[in-house]
């Protein structure tokens, strides 16, 4: 394949450099910077100082406001609660700075926590438990894709159906087989005028239509085609249903720690944000 090839050229070259498993690794830890702290601002600034080097700004108007939103950046990467603005950072460790659990807590109800009141949002606002059933079920759903079109991925087959009858097959150069126990048949058995002996499981109009599609040997280069557009598309679709999977993971998580931190409140008064704010 020459898909295969490529990727396994470009993953050789990096080895050869000894340089794949840094890449890598920066990589990640760009990742995990920028889901800590919900922006870029860290990566740039980083990406600036590498280029432009380390001296300060001359403008102090401007050097107070890249410093305040490094402080900002920083205290939600450490934290993991995504304050607005240094005021906020202040009153929460003021209120908070001797109750890290609390912290915690209020880091783990995520945006159900309403910063500038220093309280969790009301009931009605939190969300229901239909809502966290139906999204645990698409987590599930979505866990159970990305299984199914990662096997898929290792299969070296392309995935069809005849328009006519609805049947779906796999098929590659040599071989057609149905979507099911049966063993199908060599293309090669093919013949202009007649079916193959056995159709392994495949209906006559199926085989007759499998034939006259791939049976000639000139279809091949097709079939290798379709098999490698096929895997840049579930390629594709891996990565957007990871995507869709840490989406719903980071939604029932606020979620569970919303309803937790809800239940502490209601057991234990007096670590409410806002009784404490109010002392």
């Amino acid at each position: 394949m020459d898909s295969q090839s490529t990727i396994a050229g470009i993953f050789g070259y990096l080895a050869s450099w000894g340089i794949g498993l840094p890449v890598l690794a920066l990589a990640l830890t760009a990742l995990v910077i920028w889901r800590r702290t919900g922006s870029s601002h860290i990566l740039l600034t980083r990406l600036w100082r590498f280029f432009h080097g380390k001296a300060d700004c001359k403008v102090p108007a401007i050097g107070d406001f890249l410093d305040e939103q490094t402080a900002i950046h920083q205290f939600r990467f450490t934290t993991g609660i995504h304050i607005r603005n240094v005021q906020q950072a202040r009153r929460l460790a003021s209120l908070f700075r001797a109750d890290t659990e609390m912290l915690n807590r209020i880091a783990a109800a995520g945006p159900h926590f309403d910063l500038d009141a220093m309280q969790l949002r009301p009931q009605d606002r939190l969300p229901r438990l239909f809502g966290m059933v139906c999204a645990s079920l698409g987590y599930a759903l979505a866990v159970w894709s990305l299984v199914a079109v990662l096997v898929a991925l290792t299969v070296d087959r392309a995935f069809l159906r005849i328009t006519a009858t609805g049947t779906w097959l796999t098929l590659d150069t040599n071989y057609a087989k149905p979507m099911s126990d049966s063993k199908g048949f060599r293309l090669d058995a093919c013949k202009p005028a007649s079916l193959p002996p056995d159709t392994g499981g495949f209906s006559s109009e199926d085989a007759a239509a499998i034939c006259q599609a791939f049976g000639a040997p000139e279809n091949a280069p097709f079939i290798r085609t379709s098999i490698q557009v096929q895997r840049w598309m579930l390629g594709i679709l891996s990565v957007l249903l990871v995507y869709l999977i840490a989406e719903l993971h980071r939604w029932l998580a606020c979620a569970k720690g919303a309803r937790a931190l809800r239940r502490q409140l209601g057991t234990r008064p007096r670590d409410s944000p806002s009784t404490a704010a109010e002392e």
